[in-house]
């Protein structure tokens, strides 16, 4: 994890830029795949990232996911712009919220904040008996039965991880015969984990 409140953050990319590369290097002698996840602070250094991996002739190069602090940053004030209030909801459904002191009668949109306050996003295992049918229909069932939003899916394949933000009409089937390198999650927003852990 980076530094996020470094002085000199491009010394600070750097160092996190040549450690990535040394470990890239390591596991191309080794003759074995690798996937890094590396924390940039500022976006003009992805490239240097980028032309590391060219230098080191690697084929897949783009299989690494590079997390720039900054961008998010960024593509969250611009999204703000087109959907009011969507940094204070992004940021309560990742910061748990214990209940708070609230007024004899709060106002409406109070209470109703204060509640989905509360709210947190769980990964949970996907249940056998929720398979065989849609994204949209699991998703609306499990919000019927329980009150909660599944709102993606991951898919771990071999040791692959895919992952798609409300795929709609994909289709999970039930395998007749159960893989143990073949598993689904999914990615749902609900007031604890004890409703997380039914839907399990």
């Amino acid at each position: 994890m980076t530094d996020k409140y470094t002085t000199d953050p491009h010394s600070v990319d750097h160092t996190n830029i040549l450690l990535s590369l040394a470990i890239k290097k390591f596991f191309l002698y080794e003759n074995r795949d690798s996937q890094l996840y590396i924390q940039l602070i500022k976006p003009e250094n992805k490239i240097h990232y980028q032309s590391g991996l060219q230098s080191l002739s690697l084929k897949n190069f783009n299989v690494d996911q590079v997390i720039i602090i900054e961008e998010i940053k960024m593509n969250l004030l611009s999204k703000s712009c087109l959907i009011p209030g969507i940094i204070a909801m992004t940021s309560n459904l990742v910061i748990s919220a214990g209940s708070s002191e609230e007024d004899e009668s709060p106002s409406m949109w109070l209470s109703e904040y204060s509640e989905g306050r509360g709210h947190e996003i769980y990964r949970t295992l996907l249940n056998d008996s929720l398979k065989n049918k849609s994204f949209s229909k699991l998703s609306a069932e499990i919000y019927q039965k329980h009150n909660a939003i599944v709102f993606a899916l991951e898919i771990e394949v071999e040791g692959k991880t895919l992952i798609r933000l409300n795929p709609g009409n994909f289709f999970i089937e039930k395998l007749v015969d159960e893989r143990d390198d073949v598993k689904i999650f999914i990615y749902i927003i609900c007031s604890d984990k004890v409703v997380a852990d039914k839907v399990k």
